[in-house]
């Protein structure tokens, strides 16, 4: 008898382990996905997709009240190329890319990490950026990989707080990247 009430127990608590373990797993239902002739890509369904006309930008369907620059806040889809010439090596144009600003925009402290052949993704930018118009300091990353027409990438582009808010969605969609029609 106590042989029994031991195993049910035993039983009991595998169960309560398993459902647990089970349910924290991300399934289908917990998020969409963006599929595009160059690109497949999934976000969690408390984020929304906007853009048109091959610019697609994900971001958190809501911030708090505090954020007031909510469109710089955003994983840019846009699909951008850099090309190289023929004597160059991509290290040295990813290089002169992000020394060069847009918008009025400063760029400081940045690295550029060649990435792991079993990654989708070549190289990585990290970076910090400000903007002249606009408060605060953003936290960028952006992710170059190859197309035929050069590296093309995808840009992360969060203020530092927030991004270490979101950084758990923002590592699984960046992650969830796949390249279609090469």
């Amino acid at each position: 008898m106590k042989f029994l009430k031991t195993l049910g127990v035993i039983t009991l608590c595998i169960i309560i382990i398993f459902s647990v373990g089970c349910s924290s797993v991300k399934n289908s239902s917990d998020s969409k996905k963006l599929k595009k002739k160059q690109f497949e890509i999934e976000y969690p369904r408390d984020w929304k997709r906007f853009g048109l006309y091959g610019y697609y930008y994900l971001r958190p369907k809501s911030y708090d009240s505090e954020v007031v620059n909510i469109e710089l806040n955003n994983i840019s889809l846009v699909n951008k190329v850099i090309t190289k010439a023929p004597q160059e090596n991509y290290f040295d144009v990813l290089e002169k890319h992000v020394k060069s600003p847009e918008n009025g925009e400063n760029k400081f402290t940045f690295n550029i990490e060649k990435l792991s052949e079993s990654s989708t993704f070549l190289y990585r930018i990290d970076y910090y950026r400000t903007f002249k118009n606009f408060d605060g300091v953003f936290k960028v990353k952006e992710y170059f990989y190859e197309t035929n027409d050069g590296l093309t990438f995808i840009s992360v582009q969060f203020e530092k707080r927030l991004y270490e808010v979101y950084e758990k969605d923002i590592d699984a969609i960046v992650n969830s990247f796949k390249v279609r029609g090469l």
